[in-house]
C-alpha cells in the first residue's frame, strides 16, 4: 500500500514537471507513459505523431495525415477529442494556410501555446 502512494507521487511529480516546463515555454519530454489502450490503432498513430512536434514548430493537419495515413480531416477529428491536451501538443497543428483552426480550448488559447 505505502509502495503505490509513493508510486503516485513520484508519477504526479513528473507530469507536474513536465506541465510547467510546457507552460513556462520550454520544451519538455514526456517521462511518463499515456494510458492509451482504449484509443483506437489510427488514434493512438496521431498522437504519437503529435508528440514529435517540437516546441515552436508547428506542422499541419494534413503533413500529420502524410505521415500516419488517413486524411487530414481525420487527424482533426482526433485533435478535436484528443484527450491528453496539452501534454500530446494538438495546439500545434495548424490549417494548410497557416491558420489557427479547431481549437477545444479556444483559439487565443491555441495562439497562446
Amino acid at each position: 500500500m505505502q509502495y503505490q502512494k509513493l508510486e503516485k507521487a513520484l508519477f504526479a511529480e513528473r507530469v507536474s514537471s513536465f506541465l510547467k516546463n510546457v507552460y513556462d515555454g520550454k520544451d519538455a519530454l514526456n517521462s511518463f507513459s499515456l494510458t492509451t489502450e482504449h484509443l483506437s490503432g489510427y488514434t493512438q498513430k496521431v498522437l504519437k505523431a503529435t508528440c514529435l512536434i517540437p516546441l515552436g514548430y508547428a506542422t499541419f493537419y494534413g503533413a500529420v495525415a502524410n505521415v500516419v495515413g488517413g486524411s487530414p480531416r481525420a487527424v482533426g477529428r482526433v485533435m478535436a477529442l484528443n484527450p491528453f491536451p496539452p501534454v500530446v501538443p494538438c495546439h500545434r497543428v495548424v490549417g494548410s494556410d497557416l491558420g489557427l483552426v479547431g481549437y477545444g480550448g479556444g483559439l487565443d488559447k491555441k495562439l497562446a501555446f
